[in-house]
């Protein structure tokens, strides 16, 4: 590179262009500066919010091997964030499974479709995906004590954006009159709540609150022919406040999260026609492997005993794989949270539903340390470390 620099600034002197001879060494002197920094420093990691793991892996670990490439992100004793406030908006109509049964000829009885997902019924919402993010959103800010204009950042994760551009974090924004805010959305699938505490892990430093949104219409983008996924999805927003300050809430210790595309064709949802599509075999297995994986990796780098952690709440995927996942991790299947009979797979937004309700129901005690894990298309996954304040 230095050689290449020094033939053009020969050139430019014979051509006697000055201006150009200055900006020739400005840009060699920054160069090599550049390569300076980088040899000292190609053995180290790069830190983004925390930590971001290592760059330019060219290999992704088999299935059944401890994921490699990931994210961490640490918070400090000192600054840890917190959740204040967790709303939900739940649409009340439901998709049952008589009905379902009449939709489709493959199914031969009701309970055919409970023995296989555990799932009795989904919502299904008529809002748009703005509308039930806003719902959520207002709901939790109240909750909070605060209003749309003291927000630092919104957060949305969704599947099923309203559209390209505006995102649907900007249309949210709009709608509640949060104006001096940044705002964008986080396409990570069912993994999308996981990746916004990572990222409000760290935004949280900036002082001001963040507003963690999900919002999924699962069943506008349904194959109306699929039985396999139409048993399982479901309609549902929620949102969370996060915050840096002593008191009450969810202490956010840890967050960590990975993304490997082996299986990027066993969820996908195109362009055209628009349709979710599942390969439940390979999404089944990689689920099962990831997510227990990934929560005795979090479980250990803390120290904890499985009796230190009461629950572990992971996405609401499907019972059978909830089951598998507790075998495992060898834990009573009392301890893996589900709320999947009455919801469904409601995508980013099955983790914090089961946060609300464990509050709604007192599961979770001052003290309680409880373990979130997901996986979604892509594929992404991730876990969480949380623990309940005074």
């Amino acid at each position: 590179g230095r050689f290449i620099f020094w033939a053009v600034i020969e050139r430019l002197i014979r051509a006697e262009d000055g201006d150009m001879c200055k900006i020739a060494f400005a840009k060699l002197e920054c160069a090599i500066l550049v390569h300076d920094i980088l040899s000292k420093r190609k053995d180290q990691q790069v830190a983004w919010f925390g930590a971001i793991g290592s760059a330019g892996r060219t290999g992704m670990p088999a299935p059944t091997a401890e994921p490699q490439v990931n994210v961490v992100v640490k918070a400090s004793t000192a600054d840890t964030p917190r959740i204040v406030a967790i709303a939900s908006y739940v649409p009340p109509t439901v998709i049952t499974n008589e009905d379902l049964l009449r939709q489709f000829s493959q199914i031969p009885y009701a309970d055919w479709i409970v023995q296989r997902t555990g799932i009795h019924q989904r919502p299904v919402s008529s809002l748009s995906v703005v509308e039930m993010g806003v719902q959520a959103a207002q709901k939790a800010l109240a909750q909070a004590g605060l209003t749309p204009q003291q927000l630092g950042w919104i957060l949305v994760a969704t599947t099923t954006p309203q559209q390209v551009i505006p995102s649907t974090a900007c249309l949210i924004q709009k709608a509640l009159g949060a104006s001096t805010c940044a705002a964008f959305d986080i396409s990570a699938t069912c993994s999308g709540f996981i990746y916004a505490l990572a990222i409000a892990q760290g935004a949280v430093q900036t002082d001001r609150p963040i507003l963690v949104i999900t919002t999924e219409k699962m069943r506008s983008v349904l194959d109306p022919s699929d039985v396999n996924t139409s048993v399982l999805f479901g309609d549902a927003a929620t949102a969370c406040v996060i915050v840096k300050n002593s008191g009450p809430g969810l202490l956010l210790e840890d967050v960590e999260i990975y993304a490997e595309a082996d299986n990027e064709d066993s969820i996908i949802l195109p362009k055209d026609p628009g349709l979710l599509a599942m390969d439940g075999t390979v999404v089944f297995r990689t689920a099962v492997l990831r997510m227990a994986a990934i929560t005795d990796k979090m479980r250990t780098r803390h120290g904890l005993s499985w009796d230190e952690v009461p629950w572990v709440v992971p996405h609401q995927a499907n019972l059978r794989i909830l089951q598998a996942l507790a075998k495992r991790l060898k834990l009573p299947p009392k301890r893996v949270f589900s709320n999947i009979e009455t919801l469904g797979n409601t995508s980013s937004s099955s983790i914090p539903l089961c946060l609300e309700q464990m509050l709604d129901q007192d599961l979770i005690q001052p003290g309680s340390r409880i373990l979130l894990c997901a996986i979604g298309g892509g594929m992404t996954y991730g876990a969480a470390y949380l623990r309940s304040g005074s």
